[in-house]
């Protein structure tokens, strides 16, 4: 509702959101202002606010109202030759020469363009004959802002996902947490700090022993594959620390080699697999766990492969 003064909390949210990094759209787009109880304000009305605040660049801002302000006198002054040059080059040229031969903003043009229905994907737009693509320079600083813009997205939802984890863990201190064994810090144990996965028949809901945000990193690397199967990572991980545990106590244990990994294990059932002779007496396998899960798995694997 437009003529509708700012209020004292309205400005002091407006200044949190821009000092994490969010514009006007990005604002709008969270859902911010947009409650139907209270004032709705639009993208420009954010705008405004934030520069009456000064809660933006003044430089960039002008730059930006004194380009928009240009290419609208610009076409005032050539709209009657600017249509039909669209529609007669609008889809064998680019954008940006368009832009420049009339000496408009990329963003005006494609706005013309759009209103008379000329519409390119981007198959087409890099297959034109002056298309910056196909310059390798200009691959190279694409590629390269585009690897800085994730980062900078990267880094604020990094930012944005521990201030949440804080701000419940003050709200409610008494509501069950989880540590990841990543990166060893306890969150809230829900789905928006962990993967959940939930099971049907049981109706219960499991969730995962990483955090979204080192779920969201398990990558390959040089070391090694670490795409393995969490499951499989986690029995690992408990399999060599319960091993430690029997070393560390000094207790007599009959040790014995796995003949696949050549890992000693004590001779115990928590680290091979038994069976019961017909005899009565207790046979253990030539491997180790982890081994002969390996083992199992991959053969799975190979029975559940396509066929060619």
């Amino acid at each position: 509702m437009p003529g509708v003064p700012w209020t004292d909390p309205e400005q002091n949210l407006l200044r949190q959101l821009t000092k994490q990094g969010l514009g006007p759209i990005r604002i709008k787009r969270q859902g911010h202002f947009s409650d139907p109880g209270e004032t709705v304000r639009s993208v420009y009305g954010i705008a405004r606010q934030a520069h009456r605040l000064c809660l933006v660049n003044p430089e960039a801002s002008k730059r930006v109202s004194l380009g928009r302000r240009r290419s609208i006198n610009v076409e005032k002054q050539h709209g009657a030759a600017l249509i039909p040059y669209l529609l007669k080059y609008g889809r064998t040229y680019p954008t940006w020469y368009i832009a420049q031969k009339w000496e408009l903003s990329e963003g005006m043009v494609r706005h013309r363009l759009h209103k008379l229905g000329i519409h390119r994907t981007w198959a087409q737009s890099v297959a034109l004959p002056l298309a910056k693509f196909k310059l390798p320079q200009y691959r190279k600083e694409l590629s390269s802002k585009l690897k800085q813009t994730f980062q900078t997205r990267r880094r604020q939802r990094c930012l944005d996902f521990e201030r949440r984890s804080r701000e419940l863990q003050l709200q409610n201190p008494n509501a069950p947490q989880r540590v990841c064994e990543q990166c060893l810090v306890g969150r809230p144990l829900a789905a928006e700090f962990f993967p959940a996965f939930r099971n049907s028949g049981k109706d219960k809901t499991y969730y995962s022993y990483k955090c979204r945000r080192c779920f969201s990193e398990r990558k390959p690397t040089v070391e090694g594959p670490s795409r393995a199967n969490p499951k499989t990572v986690r029995l690992a991980n408990q399999i060599s620390r319960l091993r430690a545990d029997y070393l560390n106590n000094g207790a007599p244990l009959i040790p014995r080699t796995c003949i696949r990994c050549q890992e000693t294990w004590p001779l115990l059932e928590e680290f091979w697999r038994s069976c019961l002779s017909s005899a009565g007496n207790r046979c253990f396998d030539h491997r180790c766990r982890l081994c002969a899960n390996a083992v199992r798995r991959a053969h799975a694997r190979s029975l559940h492969a396509p066929r060619q």
